[in-house]
């Protein structure tokens, strides 16, 4: 697991649609890693340092880093109801019994979603999103009726 990443920074691209990655040097191998248009931002020229908090994604035939300059960036995307994320996990734990099965079939597609995200961003998941985070509020206020 590769927890972060400081180096220097080798290359920084953004294409149109939202896609940013980053290459760090770290001890002579560059590693690449997604990054969010914020931590792409706030990113050094090339030849510079960088520091980036970072999810390791492993699946059969990959494997992912996803940068983010800060550990809120970074807790704010394990968030996500996405598989592998904590996320996923706070949300299969959460679901009837009826509806396990079918979130099992989700959990496999988790990695290919998370890429998703990163090329098309909150035009991606704002719905899904904003629907996630009612049923939350929605669940908080049922459990605990006193809080606004």
């Amino acid at each position: 697991m590769i927890a972060s990443l400081r180096g220097a920074l080798l290359r920084k691209e953004a294409a149109p649609g939202g896609v940013a990655f980053a290459v760090l040097d770290v001890g002579g191998v560059g590693y690449r890693a997604f990054v969010s248009t914020g931590t792409f931002a706030s990113l050094p020229e090339p030849g510079g340092e960088a520091f980036l908090h970072t999810v390791t994604v492993v699946r059969e035939d990959s494997l992912s880093l996803f940068g983010f300059a800060d550990a809120d960036e970074l807790a704010l995307f394990n968030l996500l109801p996405v598989p592998p994320l904590d996320g996923g996990g706070l949300i299969g734990g959460l679901l009837p019994t009826r509806y396990r099965e079918g979130w099992h079939h989700i959990q496999q597609l988790g990695p290919l979603l998370l890429v998703a995200v990163f090329f098309f961003g909150g035009r991606l998941i704002a719905g899904p999103v904003n629907a996630l985070a009612a049923l939350f509020f929605s669940l908080t206020r049922a459990l605990a009726p006193g809080l606004p």
